[in-house]
């Protein structure tokens, strides 16, 4: 499960902003030490939320960022919330 959530929100933070997360940092190990720490990356600006990025898919990401892999969402849960925020932004983009 871990690697699926990381790589998930790796995914749609890359979607909704163009960049990779934590695209500041130029070693690799920094970026482990700030994960480690509990450092994420800063919400996206107004630009994502134009494009769909909308408060529960950020809060989605959030809990997918949890170092703790117990405390991640499933499958399952990640596929709802999905879908809903799909439907929220086609209706608001319609």
């Amino acid at each position: 499960m871990q690697p699926l959530t990381r790589s998930l929100v790796r995914a749609i933070f890359q979607a909704f902003t163009g960049n990779i997360p934590f695209e500041h940092q130029h070693r690799d190990a920094t970026v482990v030490i700030d994960v480690t720490l509990g450092i994420r990356p800063p919400r996206p600006g107004p630009e994502a939320a134009s494009r769909g990025l909308s408060d529960a898919l950020w809060a989605l990401m959030e809990e997918c960022w949890q170092a703790d892999w117990r405390r991640r969402p499933r499958v399952p849960s990640l596929l709802v919330i999905l879908e809903e925020a799909n439907k929220t932004f086609t209706l608001q983009t319609l």
